[in-house]
């Protein structure tokens, strides 16, 4: 997994993007949507799912620690209002496809009995 995430990290920089995504492509790949390399049961998924919430935790304080203040502070009303109107978009699709009477949906309505 380590070798994957670093070699698609480093194809992304090569290409202009952040190695993050590269990395994160390469656990798309591995686990089980694609290749189902990562096990995804039993004892060794616990020890990855565990890895996985650490690398998390650290992805998140390296952000941190590169966050310009001051630059959050510049555009931080233009990024408000686009972060709520993105949500309001996302509520108003939501509620709109919980009205949609088809069986392939992949938001479905709680059943009522």
């Amino acid at each position: 997994m380590l070798v994957a995430a670093k070699l698609l990290g480093e194809l992304a920089e090569r290409i202009g993007q952040p190695a993050v995504l590269g990395e994160l492509v390469a656990g798309v790949l591995l686990g089980g949507s694609v290749l189902g390399i990562v096990p995804s049961g039993g004892s060794a998924a616990e020890v990855v799912h565990v890895f996985a919430q650490l690398g998390v935790v650290l992805l998140l304080f390296e952000i941190g620690l590169e966050t310009d203040l001051r630059e959050m502070f510049r555009v931080g009303t233009a990024s408000l209002s686009e972060a709520a109107c993105m949500a309001l978009q996302v509520a108003g699709c939501h509620r709109r496809s919980r009205r949609w009477p088809c069986s392939h949906s992949i938001i479905r309505p709680p059943s009522r009995h």
